[in-house]
């Protein structure tokens, strides 16, 4: 978008040409270097009051941060430096007062060191992975400049332009944080400039959306720890900022973390290395350490038929790349020989299978990831001795290592079973007689305490009869519950950023506005469901960062619960549904057991994938909540299983959370994301524990459904935010 197309858009919107109104047109493809309006606000809290400063922005654009900063500040003068001339008109109506500099910010800034003044504050947010040109004869100085990306080089020369007390604020990407004793880190450490915090910033306030961002304060002082923090992006950040002007740690990691300057790396780094940690404890007397602290020898495939490896007792086999599983002798290599790296482990302190489990599982696969370096991903002998796991005692290991045996055998039956079933007429008596063998446990009873409430009090009434007509009904409920369900979640989180759902109703999300949403069926739900489903897997392919952002979550509950798989199995019950009320007639006894069946087949198919959706997450439901300053303490209903009435529990969270809404939250997550009117829980018989789920929108109000209640199945009421919402999705507020 040009200057022009600018000017014509603020006319035609009827919007003044102040720093907010072109902050929000930065999604709109306006510039890279305009931040969004929240990270312009949030930069300037950070800084804060600041009257009479002197303020230089060297990457100024058309003046953005440079207003919004200098308006909350207070500062007594401004000099900003733009490099495209078109960017001044601008520039100039939002700071007419301030000195616009046109052309290479770097030779500007070179004069200006040049000059007899020195700038209090230094804000800016450079452009991205841009590499200028190097001297044509370069000095040895020079030669190191000219590895520096543009960002770094401009961070370099301005923060040599503060005074003495003087703060420089930048936004940068995660790797500017990484290798602390070369580059520009070092470069920095060399002309006496230190970096006193920083502050990863939410990837929805990312306009680029593809890139981690912080916020980096530099100053011409050394300081003993460096606070690192991770703003929230819906919450005022009171405590981290109030931590951060106090310089000590928070209550939780998020919001205040004090490390020691060789320390300092990224924030998803710092958050790995707690993950690990808090692994640790669950495993109870387990210890994270590095793996070379366990491995005796070590060795790299080589280009060999078998990769130079021998058989050694107690070794393990990881994969250099990828996500192949970790093996424990040669035979069992999957990918090339020269792709392993051989670890002899200490008899002592690692089990070999143990490890190679491990090092399969999710958070084997996390230990792995931080070996990984490079444009293709690949781990080395020392990155993999440098990466941590969890080690519990070795008897535990052993023992663990006997229960997943035992696993892996019970898997074999069941699959030489599956395969005898189809081999001749006669496969099932065969299959009957060998699952006998098997604990007979109701397969529900293992599942209902693993779903949330909504669902899993609809599959207890199912388990509850023995009539299969009722059985039948109340499934085709529950398949049509789950859709509403899971398709409110996909889009409370695609709505909790109002402009990024903006842009998403403009592209992927055009086809789910609609008066459907006036008389919702399990039809409708299927529908839109796989529309929002398909939309959150783009996201996690293409901005995955920004989607994570989106839905406050870690990661892979929510690539379960957006799968194929799950709205696979909605489709098709859909499909029956269709076909058997299209069948009419008399349903004889014998037709009814054989839809029964094909039902309880589609259950199956679908409580694998339910469970992986929901098996990192808790639904809550808050009673009360204290806020200490640091964190929220809100005491909340746990809606998980079947069984009433709910648990209570006391999460910490560094958002807060409405009394009576229903948010969902990740087991050691601290920041929950609240859905939307859809699906709520109401008084009922016994009191308060029906859910109703939202059935269509009419004259006398909303029409809500219970699936699990007796009594009182259907309830009517006067709902204005929901009726707000309807009539947006419907598109009947324009």
């Amino acid at each position: 978008m040009d200057l022009p197309d600018v000017f014509t858009l603020l006319q035609e919107e009827g919007l003044a040409p102040n720093w907010r109104t072109l902050a929000r047109l930065s999604r709109r493809g306006l510039w890279e270097q305009v931040p969004t309006e929240v990270m312009a606000d949030f930069i300037s809290a950070v800084i804060g009051p600041n009257r009479g400063a002197r303020l230089l922005d060297p990457w100024a654009g058309p003046g953005v941060l440079l207003a919004a900063v200098s308006t909350a500040s207070g500062a007594g003068s401004c000099q900003g430096l733009i490099t495209q001339p078109a960017l001044m008109p601008l520039a100039q109506q939002l700071l007419p007062e301030a000195r616009w500099d046109v052309g290479d910010p770097l030779p500007g800034l070179a004069a200006l060191q040049d000059g007899p003044g020195r700038f209090d504050l230094v804000v800016s947010n450079p452009p991205l992975s841009y590499r200028p040109p190097s001297p044509m004869t370069p000095t040895s100085a020079d030669r190191q400049i000219a590895k520096l990306r543009l960002d770094e080089r401009l961070v370099l020369a301005s923060s040599r332009l503060l005074s003495d007390e003087g703060r420089a604020f930048f936004v940068l990407p995660d790797t500017f944080l990484l290798k602390p004793g070369i580059g520009a880190r070092a470069l920095l450490k060399e002309h006496g400039l230190h970096i006193w915090s920083v502050i990863s910033l939410p990837a929805s306030w990312n306009s680029n959306m593809s890139i981690r961002l912080n916020l980096v304060e530099i100053r011409p002082r050394p300081v003993g720890e460096i606070f690192l923090a991770k703003a929230s992006p819906d919450a005022p950040n009171a405590a981290l900022l109030k931590n951060l002007r106090d310089r000590r740690r928070g209550k939780v990691a998020e919001v205040g973390s004090l490390v020691a300057p060789d320390a300092l790396t990224t924030w998803d780094a710092f958050e790995t290395a707690l993950s690990f940690e808090t692994a640790a404890r669950n495993f109870g007397g387990a210890v994270v350490v590095a793996v070379s602290t366990v491995v005796v020898e070590k060795y790299r495939g080589n280009r060999a038929p078998d990769g130079g490896f021998e058989d050694r007792p107690n070794a393990v086999f990881v994969p250099t790349l990828g996500t192949s599983p970790a093996v424990t002798s040669r035979s069992a290599l999957i990918i090339k020989p020269h792709n392993y790296i051989q670890l002899i482990l200490d008899p002592d302190r690692a089990d070999a299978d143990y490890v190679a489990q491990y090092l399969s599982t999710p958070l084997g696969h996390l230990t792995r990831k931080t070996a990984y370096t490079g444009v293709i991903p690949t781990a080395s002998l020392s990155t993999i001795g440098a990466a941590p796991i969890v080690l519990p005692p070795i008897e535990e290991q052993i023992h663990m290592v006997g229960l997943q045996r035992r696993i892996s055998e019970l898997q074999s039956q069941l699959v030489a079973a599956e395969r005898d079933l189809w081999r001749s007429k006669d496969g099932s008596k065969v299959v009957g007689r060998a699952l006998l063998a098997f604990h007979q446990e109701d397969t529900l009873e293992t599942w209902l305490p693993r779903l949330p409430y909504p669902l899993s009090s609809i599959l207890w009434n199912y388990q509850a009869t023995l009539d299969p007509r009722r059985q039948t009904e109340i499934l085709f409920a529950f398949f049509e519950a789950t859709a509403e369900f899971v398709s409110t979640i996909l889009l409370s989180g695609l709505r909790s950023n109002p402009s990024i759902y903006e842009q998403l109703k403009r592209g992927p999300l055009s086809e789910i506005e609609g008066t459907r949403w006036r008389d919702a069926t399990l039809g409708f739900w299927i529908v839109t469901g796989m529309n929002l489903a398909k939309t959150v897997r783009r996201m996690l392919s293409d901005e995955r960062l920004v989607c994570l952002d989106l839905f406050r979550c870690s990661g892979n509950w929510l690539d379960a619960m957006a799968s194929k798989d799950l709205f696979a199995v909605v489709q098709r019950v859909g499909e029956l549904r269709n076909a058997w009320k299209g069948h009419g007639g008399i349903e004889s006894d014998q037709e009814t057991a054989q839809r029964l069946e094909r039902l309880q087949s589609e259950l199956t198919a679908l409580l694998t994938p339910l469970t992986l959706a929901f098996e990192d997450l808790t639904l809550v439901r808050p009673k009360t909540m204290q806020y200490d300053g640091q964190v929220y303490s809100v005491v909340a209903e746990d809606l998980i299983g079947s069984a009433v009435p709910f648990r209570e529990a006391t999460f910490q969270t560094i958002t807060p959370m409405k009394t009576g809404g229903l948010y969902i939250l990740e087991r050691e997550g601290r920041d929950g994301l609240r859905l939307l009117p859809f699906v709520r829980m109401r008084a009922g018989i016994p009191a308060a524990t029906a859910c109703y789920f939202y059935s269509r929108l009419g004259k006398d109000g909303a029409r809500f459904v219970s699936y699990h209640q007796a009594l009182e199945s259907e309830l009517t009421e006067q709902d204005r935010d929901l009726s707000a919402l309807v009539d947006e999705l419907s598109g009947s507020d324009r």
